[in-house]
């Protein structure tokens, strides 16, 4: 696609969300003979942003952007570079790199079996202990859905040993994490979804429960809820009321703080297919265990004894005790990619505290924060000037810049695991939060970026193409919007676009 084609069909898009945020008639034709006199003659890359960054949307709002060349480091294009955003889920970018560069991406969790006691005739006389060590994997995601394949695993591993009674308990080992299970900053409005999922050492099924939501048999009735994995670890109130198949669906769910205490409110249209959906639960660590001891019941094998926790100042010494089974997760790299391109925030909180226990012998919120950041200064990013309250940018008090992103960026693309950061990220037009984005442009697969959104934030981040296959970092941040998210993500897009279609020469000036 030529320049003069492209310019023409980005003035379109600008036009378009120029409508949608509201512009009266006579301005759009304004704005248009502008933009159309503009390709007339020869305009550069500043006038063309400039251009997109006057956006009636853009009014209110704080925007930031940096675009560097990762090896001369030539600056291509910056505005508002050195000033604090909010990254939202950009904040990733930090975490998966800062995991990437210190762990490797051969590295595995450990989940291990233990027992106390010894087997005798079918009987383990003793305790059953779980060692968990942040493994987020023991779910369904990596085993085509099968949420319990992993414990049955377990199970099988205990009947390898012709196990069928356990006289003792149950025994979680969670202590290499801490139970602060809501970081800073965390909205309480937010913590009965799935993205505030609490991280623990020992974790299971993304630390939610699903719920399969279909209508009831008649208008009035209640709706039909099924829970999976099939478990007494909660407590539910069904106040979801069917309607008639002409309403529209509209429910919500809220679990109490603290508690495991769920309830489900609202209306379901009778027309309505199954819904799935997935409400957090609270203490990870009892929900596997709880889990697990339904999955032996199940295979046979009986419990004497009952569910507990080890206590956090209470550790563990397994010197003198029988390992029965190591479980290890998919290699890091694996889970990385479902942290940047599906935006997995438990996943990332579960890497940061354990990148905080390798680095610093703390499985905390601070102790990723201070492995992050030794990871950032190690790589010349200004630690004195941001804040990184969590790994996920769920927390509203992370405060990075675009300049500090595309330094990470660039470390990370100079650096050993280019290929690997690169590939975890998602790619324009073709997957990940990124697979309906940039789909008939020109940087269509061309891009590998990772997006960032909460309420009045949207960023984008990453690696472009320019016309002639030259790798550019960038980093657009939009914080304090009012209008629709999509307007800002077309705007993002056409600011991407619009420098790609630039040879690189063309760009620095040659």
């Amino acid at each position: 696609m030529s320049r003069t084609l492209y310019k023409k069909i980005v003035i379109l898009a600008v036009l378009s969300i120029t409508l949608t945020s509201g512009c009266t008639s006579t301005q759009v034709a304004t704005n248009a003979e502008k933009k159309v006199a503009a390709d007339t003659t020869e305009v550069t890359l500043q006038q063309e942003l400039r251009q997109l960054l006057n956006h009636p949307a853009l009014q209110t709002a704080h925007v930031g952007i940096y675009v560097q060349d990762p090896y001369t480091r030539k600056v291509v294009f910056a505005r508002n570079e050195h000033r604090l955003f909010a990254p939202a889920s950009n904040q990733k970018l930090l975490t998966t790199a800062a995991a990437l560069s210190t762990l490797g991406p051969d590295f595995r969790f450990h989940t291990e079996l233990y027992t106390n006691g010894r087997i005798e005739n079918g009987t383990l006389y003793g305790d059953l202990y779980i060692r968990g060590t942040g493994d987020p994997t023991l779910s369904g995601r990596f085993h085509d859905g099968d949420m319990i394949r992993d414990l049955e695993n377990w199970a099988d591993a205990l009947q390898e040993l012709d196990v069928t009674r356990i006289t003792g308990d149950i025994i979680a080992d969670a202590t290499m994490f801490d139970q602060d299970w809501i970081g800073t900053g965390w909205e309480y409005d937010d913590l009965s979804y799935w993205y505030a999922a609490q991280p623990g050492a020992l974790s299971f099924n993304d630390n939610c429960l699903d719920v399969f939501i279909t209508p009831g048999d008649s208008i009035g009735a209640p709706a039909n809820l099924r829970y999976e994995p099939e478990t007494d670890y909660f407590r539910m109130t069904n106040d979801l009321v069917t309607v008639h198949e002409d309403s529209i669906t509209s429910y919500d769910y809220h679990r109490e703080l603290n508690t495991n205490d769920m309830r489900f409110f609202g209306k379901i249209s009778m027309s309505e297919d199954r819904i799935r959906d997935y409400i957090t639960i609270h203490n990870p660590a009892r929900y596997t265990t709880n889990v697990l001891r339904d999955v032996l019941t199940d295979r046979g094998i009986s419990i004497d004894g009952m569910i507990r926790e080890i206590p956090q100042d209470e550790p563990v010494d397994y010197k003198g005790f029988t390992q029965i089974l190591d479980y290890t997760s998919p290699p890091l790299i694996e889970i990385l990619n479902v942290i940047n391109r599906r935006s997995q925030n438990l996943y990332a909180e579960q890497v940061f505290k354990r990148l905080g226990y390798e680095v610093t012998g703390k499985g905390t919120f601070e102790g990723g924060k201070r492995a992050v950041l030794e990871f950032l200064g190690k790589n010349g990013v200004d630690t004195e000037h941001l804040n990184i309250a969590d790994g996920s940018g769920l927390s509203r008090r992370n405060l990075v810049s675009p300049a500090q992103i595309v330094m990470v960026l660039r470390s990370m693309y100079t650096g050993k695991y280019s290929d690997e950061y690169l590939r975890s990220l998602p790619i324009g037009g073709d997957n990940g939060t990124l697979s309906q984005r940039f789909r008939g442009t020109i940087s269509e697969r061309r891009v590998n970026a990772k997006t960032g959104y909460m309420g009045f934030v949207r960023i984008l981040s990453g690696y472009l193409n320019t016309r002639d296959d030259h790798t550019l970092t960038f980093s657009i941040m939009v914080n304090g919007y009012t209008t629709e998210t999509s307007v800002i993500d077309e705007i993002q897009d056409s600011i991407v676009s619009v420098i790609a279609s630039y040879s690189y020469d063309e760009l620095v000036g040659k």
